[in-house]
């Protein structure tokens, strides 16, 4: 089995844990709320049928909503006690649902040191006094791909080393520039 479809399980795994301990010891069905692209469903399912298969007495039924219906949902949701057993969200909105109570402590149902795993502004949007609420989704990194042709015609060179990094601000000052002098009709453009 791909080595991202464990990791992938090992993340669920403590969320449906946690949301056992309260439940009957009998078949437990428990709802996951997220959105999606088409490859992140895919995933999403994949790891509920190996969850599933491992934990013939636990069902997860996934619940898929459109990003603009997602949180207008979620929130109607948390807001009327009905909330799904584990869902998916954005930092902006967590903060918001942790500082209400939307959220339950997970510190303990992780291994000792787990959490040093992060980056610790990722943990920062899950933590509060020492505990933490969820596991950051994003833990890869962002790449950055440039047009060398059009770096050479607008006078850029890459940076070559970590502390010649450019901030988002270079970016944006880089990506006005490029596209001010013509040489694309967007300076910048994401995926």
């Amino acid at each position: 089995m791909r080595r991202s479809l464990w990791m992938r399980i090992f993340l669920f795994l403590p969320f449906v844990l946690f949301a056992m301990q309260s439940l009957a010891a009998a078949k437990v069905e428990l709802e996951w709320q997220v959105w999606g692209r088409p490859g992140e469903i895919r995933v999403f399912k994949e790891v509920i049928a190996e969850f599933e298969r491992l934990n013939p007495d636990i069902q997860v039924n996934l619940s898929e909503y459109s990003w603009d219906d997602h949180h207008k949902t979620l929130d109607l949701r948390l807001a009327g006690g009905t909330s799904p057993d584990i869902y998916r969200t954005i930092y902006p909105y967590f903060g918001r649902y942790m500082k209400a109570g939307y959220a339950v402590d997970l510190t303990k149902y992780f291994p000792e040191g787990y959490w040093k795993r992060f980056w610790p502004s990722l943990l920062s949007f899950v933590e509060d006094n020492g505990k933490y609420y969820a596991v950051p989704q994003m833990t890869d990194t962002n790449v950055v791909f440039y047009n060398a042709d059009v770096f050479r015609a607008a006078g850029l060179s890459a940076p070559t080393s970590i502390e010649e990094a450019w901030t988002w601000d270079d970016w944006e000052r880089i990506g006005r520039a490029i596209k001010e002098r013509g040489l694309l009709p967007y300076g910048i453009a994401g995926a």
